[in-house]
């Protein structure tokens, strides 16, 4: 396993604050080219495109495919979805839609069919999960449009918002889903391994401790270092701010669906601005924490993009223990407090 400097690349020297702007700069100009590039594109009325993952959240680094789904409304005179990909390879000779796009688990495109009560919009490829099928209204809230019809789109996180927070056995399913989610988000930040996988840890050597960060991109030893424990953790913990500004009425579902920003850190503000969250103080120390593990985990994708071989990459434990604790702390609120305003340790996800 190669170990290599953090100094080896100058974005990654640059202050938190200025990271973040830096990488939310690049990602609003590749949202700008796949606009670009996706128009014309043959779609119905009744369809759009959209890009999700850390496309949607405006933070993916180039090691990371763009993730593009295909969202349409049901019993309508939609296109097929292999007609848009042979459009996309007719017009880029010599390349294949799966190659260019995160089309991991098919060959084509991921397609979301609108008021489908057989199947849900916080569902993925659910065509080719059986149940449970894996739940993550992540996907389809904090996602950003790219071709067609715009309305489309807002419908989309309109049904996801009121999945999300419905009554019913299988809405409740999936706010279920959510917290054990970050449940184990939260177990992988405490023990440094998700799915028996180290992510991240401390190893002795030459008489002192040496922290090591871990990427990897090999089916078989498959490792994303701090993406999950700290990462995900943050971006499900709003998400499930996101249901309980929604049940206790401090926001409504076509607002949210219009107005609730898909970047982590601008959701922080916006729940910050609504007086949701309970120590308004610490939202800024909240944001450096989070842009300096998105940091970390970019440096090391970096480093995977560059050398294609697993890597170890070291990083500071000061600081990551006083961001460690930082998130942890913010994190554990995951109910609400009607008395404070404020989300507590008391749920009311049920």
């Amino acid at each position: 396993m190669k170990e290599e400097r953090p100094e080896m690349f100058a974005p990654y020297d640059l202050s938190v604050s200025e990271y973040g702007e830096y990488i939310h700069d690049i990602n609003e100009q590749n949202i700008a080219y796949l606009r670009r590039l996706f128009e014309g594109a043959p779609l119905a009325p009744t369809q759009c495109l959209i890009v999700i993952g850390s496309d949607g959240k405006l933070e993916r680094h180039a090691q990371s495919k763009t993730d593009v789904v295909l969202v349409q409304r049901k019993n309508a005179a939609n296109n097929n979805v292999d007609d848009i990909t042979a459009w996309f390879e007719g017009i880029n000779p010599g390349e294949t839609f799966k190659s260019q796009f995160d089309s991991q688990l098919s060959d084509s495109l991921e397609v979301v069919t609108l008021d489908d009560d057989s199947i849900r919009a916080s569902y993925v490829y659910p065509e080719l999960f059986t149940q449970p099928r894996s739940i993550y209204p992540d996907r389809g809230l904090n996602s950003i449009h790219i071709a067609g019809n715009t309305e489309v789109h807002l419908d989309l996180r309109k049904q996801v918002l009121l999945e999300m927070t419905a009554k019913g056995k299988s809405f409740r399913s999936i706010r279920e889903e959510m917290k054990k989610q970050l449940r184990h988000y939260e177990r992988a930040a405490k023990t440094g391994a998700y799915r028996e996988v180290r992510v991240f840890g401390i190893e002795l050597g030459g008489g002192e401790n040496r922290c090591f960060q871990y990427y990897n991109e090999d089916p078989n030893s498959y490792t994303v270092g701090f993406k999950v424990p700290f990462l995900r953790r943050m971006q499900r913990f709003l998400d499930i701010a996101t249901v309980v500004a929604i049940k206790e009425e401090m926001l409504g579902v076509d607002d949210a669906a219009k107005n609730l920003p898909t970047s982590t850190i601008q959701r922080l503000e916006y729940f910050k601005n609504i007086g949701l969250l309970q120590d308004q103080g610490a939202v800024e120390d909240v944001e450096d924490s989070y842009l300096w593990f998105l940091q970390r985990y970019h440096h090391v994708q970096e480093l995977y993009k560059q050398l294609r071989i697993p890597i170890a990459l070291s990083f500071d434990l000061d600081r990551y223990r006083m961001f460690r604790d930082t998130i942890g702390e913010f994190t554990k609120h995951a109910g609400y407090d009607r008395k404070t305003n404020f989300l507590t340790k008391r749920s009311v996800l049920s």
